[in-house]
């Protein structure tokens, strides 16, 4: 089994993307595909410092936030895989550069090789705030950040997908995909309807969203805006603040 990862990256802290890179490759994780969206910093120059670095696959990939560039990005590495450009994987997740797969065993590919009589597998969000962190500092977001939502909380009834993508018939949102064959399901094989898995499921595998970072971390998103939308769309300012009041659980 070849398990690979699609990113869309505009930005990101150096040290948050290779601990991101460094975390999924120790999952098992084979290829990665970024799409780099204009980074001050080019991708290439950071990937530079993985020992992996020839399994990253790095497109530059312009577009403003108004143009729902992931979406574009999403339909070119499908395009590209399905014409045999880039290398076969058997599975690939869609995340974010804030987004971490947990995986209870740390072997990616032990669980999905459960589920692969099926096109897709759904994993629950487990949103984090900023745990009352202001500044950005290159350590690791996984051990600073260690207040999360209930799972109560509605935004963590989102999902991320995990897909064969030569079964993909076209990307329905960020988070989920129309198949020509087969379906999606959850951790506990049930098919998925809709956008979510309601309640949440915190066992095997989950993603956590280190989704405000610092407050420094969310100063700069404000600014970089949205990549998934198509029209422009202002973050509300004001939304750290609120979910770090609901952030009442504790690694």
């Amino acid at each position: 089994m070849k398990v690979g990862i699609h990113s869309i990256i505009k930005d990101c802290y150096e040290p948050y993307l290779l601990e991101w890179f460094n975390y999924h490759h120790s999952l098992g994780i084979d290829y990665f595909f970024i799409y780099d969206n204009e980074s001050k910093v080019p991708i290439q120059k950071t990937i530079s410092q993985l020992k992996f670095q020839s399994s990253i696959y790095v497109e530059l990939f312009p577009g403003k936030a108004s143009q729902n560039v992931q979406r574009l990005s999403y339909l070119k590495f499908l395009t590209d895989a399905k014409n045999g450009i880039l290398p076969h994987c058997d599975r690939v997740a869609f995340l974010d550069d804030d987004e971490f797969i947990i995986i209870e065993d740390g072997d990616i590919k032990s669980i999905l090789s459960d589920y692969l009589e099926f096109s897709g597998l759904a994993l629950s969000w487990r949103m984090f705030g900023s745990s009352g962190i202001l500044k950005r500092l290159p350590t690791s977001r996984m051990k600073k950040f260690v207040y999360y939502t209930p799972s109560t909380y509605l935004g963590n009834l989102n999902i991320k997908s995990i897909v064969d993508p030569y079964l993909v018939k076209e990307p329905e949102t960020a988070h989920t995909f129309h198949f020509n064959q087969g379906i999606c399901v959850d951790i506990d094989r049930k098919p998925i309807e809709g956008y979510y898995i309601n309640p949440p499921i915190y066992r095997r595998a989950w993603i956590n969203h280190y989704w405000t970072g610092t407050m420094e971390d969310w100063q700069a998103r404000l600014i970089r805006g949205r990549s998934d939308m198509d029209n422009p769309t202002d973050r509300d300012s004001l939304a750290i603040e609120r979910i770090d009041a609901l952030c009442t659980e504790h690694i």
